[in-house]
């Protein structure tokens, strides 16, 4: 094996990269330019096994390879467990090859300890994101679990690896939604969409635990979309405290009672989301809280409150002539019998 390089002034064009994300991580190094193929078998596992060294992609980096195009170097740490390049090193391998060049990092990925392996699988997947095939949604968001605590920023770890910070806070929410469903007893089913536990995994720290707990239940329990998810939520956020939010829940479990009882997902009726938005005053137990105190608003305030009380008087008027409508028809059925 060739002597090793040690210095970032001696290395190829197409090594410098590498190195340069190597030391960003932490990792020392050392570049071989020729150094026995890696067993592909003994690696840090970033992608899926399925997704390991394709043929049809092995075919296509061999001939490259033939055609003479520079490829970026494998990565292997000292005990020579393969961190990435799986791929190439199959290729080169198809082509009768014994070397492939590449960077051995000053760690062992033996007894190194879950902090060094997290810190080796980032390494693995931020290049497994950036050159070769990308890896899939599911494989990313399986990557994003394994090498994030609870306490990580989200531009962080989306940087290491390379990745939308969107999709990493996705993950990270959702887990969070996990942990603290499984503590409050929640028992999810898998039909909450991950959009569903990013948006609670946001809202843990907004929400008292018996609130969370039971708006979490409902959704699952009512099947709602999203945007009905939403919309119940800003109802919650404006309630004054946890006996109001509470209500709240409970009058809208109640306006979902066909769609609980039937497991039939439907949108609830106008006149329920009329009793869900009406709620919030009903339940208000300090009503000057909503008089508008900024005199430039005032009059527009005012114009919507008497719109909205007119309206409410038509639909009382409307309400009111079905029921005796209902009263009339029930009185000629019984004088029929």
């Amino acid at each position: 094996m060739a002597r090793a390089i040690t210095q970032m002034k001696d290395l190829p064009p197409e090594a410098v990269p590498v190195a340069e994300r190597i030391h960003l991580l932490g990792f020392g190094w050392r570049y071989f330019p020729e150094h026995p193929l890696a067993d592909v078998s003994r690696r840090v596992q970033v992608r899926d096994v399925e997704a390991l060294a394709p043929p049809v992609q092995v075919s296509r980096y061999a001939q490259a390879m033939k055609n003479g195009d520079k490829f970026p170097p494998a990565i292997l740490t000292q005990d020579q467990y393969l961190v990435d390049g799986a791929t190439r090193t199959e290729a080169a391998r198809r082509l009768k090859g014994t070397a492939f060049h590449a960077f051995v990092l000053d760690v062992n990925m033996e007894g190194s300890g879950e902090a060094m392996e997290r810190q080796l699988k980032i390494l693995g997947g931020s290049f497994n994101n950036t050159h070769g095939r990308g890896m899939s949604i599911a494989n990313v968001e399986r990557l994003v679990d394994a090498v994030s605590e609870d306490d990580d920023s989200y531009r962080d770890i989306a940087r290491k690896l390379h990745i939308p910070e969107s999709t990493v806070a996705t993950v990270m929410l959702a887990r969070k939604t996990r942990k603290l469903a499984e503590k409050l007893g929640v028992e999810l089913n898998g039909t909450l969409t991950a959009s569903h536990l990013k948006l609670f995994g946001g809202k843990i720290q907004k929400y008292t635990q018996p609130v969370w707990g039971a708006f979490l239940q409902l959704v699952q329990d009512a099947h709602m979309s999203l945007p009905q998810t939403v919309e119940v939520s800003k109802g919650i956020e404006a309630a004054a405290d946890e006996p109001e939010r509470m209500k709240i829940l409970s009058d809208t479990r109640v306006s979902y009672e066909p769609v609980i009882r039937t497991g039939i997902s439907q949108a609830p009726s106008r006149s329920a989301k009329l009793r869900q938005t009406l709620g919030y005053t009903l339940n208000a137990e300090n009503l000057d809280l909503m008089v508008e105190l900024d005199p430039a608003k005032a009059a527009e305030h005012s114009r919507v409150l008497d719109e909205v009380i007119e309206r409410l008087n038509k639909v009382r008027a409307a309400q009111t002539r079905l029921d005796f409508a209902r009263l009339d028809d029930g009185s000629r059925r019984t004088v029929r019998r």
